[in-house]
């Protein structure tokens, strides 16, 4: 089995705005930071790219994850892990479930030094300072490990379902 490496750069995933793009999103890098036109067309209504203030974002990185998610999808599944009481929905590679548990309870309790925040306990509602009713982000993509994760499961299901996951109710 392949160990994890260590998490730095996590796209943070806002509810999606119907109708258009944050020309912003992708920062001062390459038109919807690399992604055809396509794959926006795919992704738009499922969730938004939030902006994420730094170059390691804006060149490629996110086309390159989603190429090998793709590429690779034979050996990617989708779970469910609790954190705080709360469900997590899980896509990333089915023989690093356990290793990518572990980074998911890290971040929630923000054991993890990432490039950007992640909000991820603004979402759990573990953030004292952010009230989760604040937050707009429900869902993440961990660039250096390829995976996804999310607490809408509305988000999460449509997202397993461009990339042909099952999910319980598939």
């Amino acid at each position: 089995m392949k160990e994890l490496e260590s998490t730095y750069l996590i796209q943070r995933l806002n509810t999606p705005h119907p109708g258009y793009d944050n020309p912003f999103s992708f920062g001062g890098g390459l038109k919807n930071g690399g992604l055809s036109e396509d794959a926006m067309k795919l992704l738009r209504p499922i969730f938004s790219f939030d902006y994420m203030g730094s170059a390691e974002f804006e060149y490629g990185a996110i086309p390159e994850c989603l190429k090998y998610i793709a590429k690779n999808i034979m050996d990617y599944s989708m779970h469910e892990l609790k954190v705080n009481k709360l469900p997590v929905y899980i896509i990333g590679l089915c023989e690093q479930a356990k290793q990518i548990d572990d980074v998911i309870i890290l971040l929630s309790k923000n054991k993890v030094w990432c490039k950007e925040s992640t909000h991820f306990d603004a979402a759990l509602g573990l953030n004292k300072y952010w009230k989760k009713d604040n937050c707009h982000t429900f869902g993440w993509l961990e660039l250096d490990n390829r995976f996804f994760f999310f607490t809408d499961k509305n988000m999460a299901y449509k997202t397993a379902d461009v990339f042909g996951i099952a999910h319980p109710e598939k």
